[in-house]
């Protein structure tokens, strides 16, 4: 079971209610048994016998699976049995559900809990608790909880944002009572008293896929928190992030910096977001495998092109969610320098220290630390890690308990650069720069690009959308305004493919003119095997 060490809230609230994460958790085949108005289930050798259960499932180990503990110190059944219900759910629909969106769902629930408890001590006269739900509206206690982040919100407590996602999360738990009875049977409940929330129906602007200002119908609750939209003028908001783009100067002190600190892998990766657009979890999982594939594509236009996402072993964001797939384009240059690289005794070296080896089929990754570690381990790896082609030859405590990282490695690495730049170009502001602020510095470039070749706007949108595999065409527009409203990134202009070329050494030229002069693919495959 797990720990209680889990991260206390900054709110001052009077309860040490928290989030964990088991380290080591496996559902198991189990009913639903009622003895006592309780569920009751047996869970595996890492656990205990408790009051909360698993839907009927046949999965494999799970890792950092989020439990909830009261203030007391015990777990919370009910919150607890909702996320396991919440993660089945998800198994319907994906063979292993992300776990980051149970954990997400297991934070906020938290601070609702906290919340609760709070009230409970500084209002002992009032009655107060998760199925606190008179007729008075006003005294439910969901609408207490929308008052409070409102307050919070004034009070700058929290964010907008992050009321608005908590209250989410609060109306997401209720609904999944409403509508599985057999979630809070447990507590002795048959039914809410009253409805936690009200539902209605909004109408909300939105751009279709040709850029046309369009209206559609969404249900939401009268418990929303909206958050008010801004003009970022010095970002652009893609993923949930607030990202900044570099400058022609700043590039070059990037690529400068990068040299200095000599370290070819992290060279290679901030390469390969800068001129693909590509997120840290996309880069950090390519394969050598498919730069095999792409040294023998033939380049049109001098690029080529790599699916990622869902039915691929590379990354991206919200591939679990919603199938996610799209190509990433790459220069067939920069292709060229990957491909010298994994011939590399360095790249070689670190293959052979991992889990995947260093096997003829080019299923490893791409980039692996000194001591063959991921920086960002994949979706497949996990699980890889409990098929019988990989167990039979790897220690069983191995295939669960090994260290899974998410890019920690690459952003310690990009404030060693940021020190580096200030040390020699200290008139550079990098601050606030991070390793996705490449990915903006890509969508502006090739907006730019595209602007001097006098291609149209609503073209640019349609082909950047693609590239840089946008869920919706309006966060593609924002690229767009950003440029119309910086004076300041005017100045990219210039930073066009071509120019940005002069960035590299007269080292990496030669070696990517040599390979392409001298290219020759079934030779350049064959070879790659024999040095595995």
């Amino acid at each position: 079971m797990a720990k209680q060490r889990g991260r206390k809230s900054k709110e001052s609230l009077e309860s040490s209610a928290k989030c964990d994460y088991n380290d080591i958790f496996q559902p198991i085949d189990v009913t639903y048994h009622i003895k006592d108005n309780v569920i009751e289930a047996r869970f595996d050798r890492h656990s205990h016998n408790t009051r909360f259960t698993l839907a009927k499932r046949e999965e494999g180990i799970i890792r950092k699976f989020p439990v909830i503990f009261r203030g007391d110190g015990t777990p919370w059944d009910l919150g607890n049995l909702y996320l396991i219900h919440k993660f089945s759910e998800a198994a319907k629909q994906f063979d292993m559900p992300p776990i980051e969106t149970i954990q997400s769902a297991a934070n906020h629930l938290t601070a609702y809990l906290r919340w609760i408890e709070h009230s409970q001590k500084k209002n002992s006269n009032t009655r107060i608790d998760i199925f606190h739900l008179p007729k008075d509206q006003f005294d439910r206690v969901t609408y207490r909880y929308k008052r409070y982040l409102l307050k919070a919100i004034k009070n700058r407590t929290i964010s907008p944002s992050t009321a608005s996602v908590r209250v989410s999360a609060v109306v997401a738990f209720y609904r999944a009572l409403l509508e599985n009875p057999e979630l809070i049977s447990s507590n002795g409940i048959q039914e809410l008293d009253n409805e936690p929330f009200q539902k209605r129906l909004v109408k909300i602007g939105y751009k279709n896929a040709e850029g046309l200002e369009k209206l559609k119908t969404v249900a939401t609750t009268d418990l929303t928190i909206k958050v008010p939209k801004r003009d970022h003028l010095d970002a652009i908001v893609d993923g949930g992030r607030n990202l900044h783009p570099l400058s022609k100067d700043e590039q070059k002190a990037v690529s400068h910096a990068l040299y200095r600190m000599d370290s070819r892998i992290f060279q290679l990766m901030c390469w390969v977001a800068l001129f693909t657009g590509a997120r840290m979890q996309t880069v950090c999982t390519l394969r050598v495998k498919h730069i095999v594939q792409l040294m023998e594509s033939e380049p049109v236009n001098g690029y080529v092109y790599l699916f990622v996402g869902q039915g691929t072993d590379v990354d991206v964001k919200y591939q679990d969610h919603k199938n996610k797939r799209y190509k990433v384009q790459f220069p067939y240059w920069l292709i060229l320098l990957l491909f010298d690289y994994s011939l590399s005794e360095e790249a070689s070296s670190r293959r052979g220290k991992s889990f995947y080896g260093n096997g003829p089929d080019g299923d490893n990754y791409l980039f692996l630390n000194k001591d063959g570690g991921t920086y960002y381990t994949s979706k497949r790896e996990l699980n890889d890690r409990q098929s019988v082609k990989y167990s039979q030859r790897i220690h069983g405590r191995n295939r669960v308990d090994f260290p899974i990282t998410k890019g920690q490695a690459v952003r310690n690495f990009v404030t060693k650069l940021k020190e580096n730049i200030r040390a020699y170009e200290p008139d550079l502001n990098l601050q606030e720069f991070s390793f996705h602020d490449f990915r903006a510095t890509f969508g502006i470039n090739y907006v730019n690009c595209e602007l001097s070749n006098g291609v149209k706007p609503d073209i640019i949108v349609e082909h950047l959308k693609t590239l840089m595999g946008h869920m919706s065409v309006e966060t593609t527009y924002r690229y767009l305004n950003y440029l119309n409203n910086n004076i300041k990134v005017r100045r990219i202009s210039e930073a066009v493919a071509s120019n940005l070329r002069e960035m590299f050494s007269q080292e990496d030229q030669e070696i990517a003119r040599m390979k392409r002069d001298s290219k020759d693919d079934s030779e350049n495959s064959e070879s790659l095997l024999r040095n595995r």
